[in-house]
């Protein structure tokens, strides 16, 4: 099976999670990869991490982002 593009990979994401990322400047390839990961609905997004700490590791172990820099320190510090 092929690869899903990242358009595909967005589709995945529910309207408002995706809304939401879009919204607070989420890189189009961010928001492929929360979708990749199985993140495709806020309430599934909710429980990656309960506090900022915990959601730089989820961006770097579960994302493979680096949380210091760009999209994902954004998506880390909301």
């Amino acid at each position: 099976m092929a690869a899903r593009t990242q358009a595909e990979s967005i589709g995945l994401l529910q309207p408002d999670l995706q809304y939401l990322l879009e919204s607070e400047g989420v890189s189009p390839a961010n928001q492929a990869a929360v979708a990749e990961a199985g993140y495709v609905s806020v309430r599934l997004f909710s429980l990656a991490a309960s506090t900022v700490e915990e959601a730089k590791a989820w961006a770097r172990d579960a994302l493979g982002l680096d949380p210091t820099t760009g999209s994902a320190a954004r998506l880390a510090n909301t």
